[in-house]
């Protein structure tokens, strides 16, 4: 299973590096006719791709694939927590203070990746248990735990 692994890993990272150095080539000044909207192009099949990769391993049944989807969701979901505190991102907010609230859960793993994210330790407000407004910046509060995201 090991061997299968590492050799799925191996082909993807060739298939990444030539799709994306491949395409990154061809934006040069000599082809007015490429522009940037052929690398959004080509990021988008990329996450069409891992996405592609992922139903496989669900079919499948291939942890490999499997854990590799599930790290890059985990990795983007903590990019968006760093997200979450920067200006005109209420979405964002929205979307994180619903989710969290709704599942009874906070941050991706734990509480502890607010923490991170903003550098401080806070948590939003809707990570608390008993939600009143500043409780998340109170060390006493008891936080959701109950469900991680990934």
């Amino acid at each position: 299973m090991a061997r299968g692994c590492i050799c799925c890993v191996k082909y993807m990272l060739f298939l990444f590096n030539l799709l994306f150095w491949g395409s990154f080539a061809t934006l040069s000044p000599a082809f007015p006719s490429l522009s940037a909207a052929n690398l959004v192009i080509t990021l988008g099949t990329i996450v069409m791709v891992t996405g592609f990769l992922g139903c496989l391993g669900a079919i499948k049944e291939n942890k490999c694939l499997l854990l590799s989807v599930r790290e890059n969701a985990r990795r983007d979901l903590k990019d968006g927590l760093v997200l979450y505190a920067t200006e005109n991102n209420a979405g964002l907010q929205n979307a994180w203070n619903t989710i969290q609230s709704e599942w009874r859960c906070c941050g991706v793993e734990s509480h502890t990746d607010w923490h991170a994210a903003l550098q401080e330790k806070v948590v939003p407000d809707r990570c608390c248990q008993d939600l009143h407004p500043g409780c998340g910046r109170n060390a006493s509060s008891t936080f959701w735990t109950r469900v991680r995201l990934l």
